[in-house]
This record gives C-alpha cells, structure tokens and sequence, in this order.
C-alpha cells in the first residue's frame, strides 16, 4: 500500500459517521470523474472499475437510510437514479453521464459538509 492509500484509510477509520458520508460523497465522484479519463484514454477495465467503486459507494449510501424521515424517501430515490445512471453511463461509456452524477455527487457533498458546520455552530450556541 502506497503512503497515499495509508493516508486516506487512516483518514476514513478516524472519521466521525458525519464526516464520513461526506468522504464517501467525494469518493464516490472523485471515482467517477477518473472513469471519464480513463474513457478518454480508452482503458475500458480501469474506468469500469472505478464506476463500479461510485456504485458500491452510493448503493452503500443507499442501504444505510433511516427510512423514518422524509429526505431518506427523496435521497433512496435520488440514489436509485443515480445507480441506474452510472450502469446506463458504464455500459455505454458516456462520459456526460458520468460527469452529469460526479456532479450530483459534489453537490451532495457540499450541502453535506455545509449542513455538518450549520448543525455544529447551532450546537454551540
């Protein structure tokens, strides 16, 4: 394992479960977003298996909603749209499909960190 992947396991291990849905957020289009430049280069398995990688990452995501709250029934739907994309996206190796969830994928990870630092400065006052 290179100092790299030593780095951003130790990371994610000392996460709060916060903080961690956020880092799979990223993750998940910062995969993605290698699969189109591995399209472009035409290295068909790489970027197969980093699609692959946002996939699990997101169906993760999806399997772990408390299903008690509504933003749980819109994000279950968002996620499924999102899968259904990346394999659309995988299968045809469509970078704007891919590129259209990496997309997603950062806005959820911004509004996330952004709700995260809005709940934390609530908490302290």
């Amino acid at each position: 394992m290179n100092p790299y992947e030593i780095y951003r396991k130790q990371d994610l291990e000392t996460s709060n479960k916060q903080e961690l849905v956020g880092k799979l957020f990223n993750e998940a289009s910062v995969s993605l977003r290698r699969a189109i430049l591995e399209i472009e280069k035409k290295d068909y398995l790489s970027a197969n298996e980093n699609i692959k990688k946002a996939e699990v990452i997101v169906k993760t995501l999806n399997n772990s909603l408390d299903m008690q709250y509504e933003i749980s029934v819109q994000l279950r739907r968002l996620y499924n749209y999102m899968n259904r994309r990346m394999i659309e996206g995988n299968v045809k190796k469509d970078p704007k499909i891919l590129s259209e969830i990496s997309e997603m994928l950062s806005g959820l990870r911004d509004t996330w960190f952004e709700a995260i630092k809005r709940s934390r400065k609530m908490q302290s006052n």
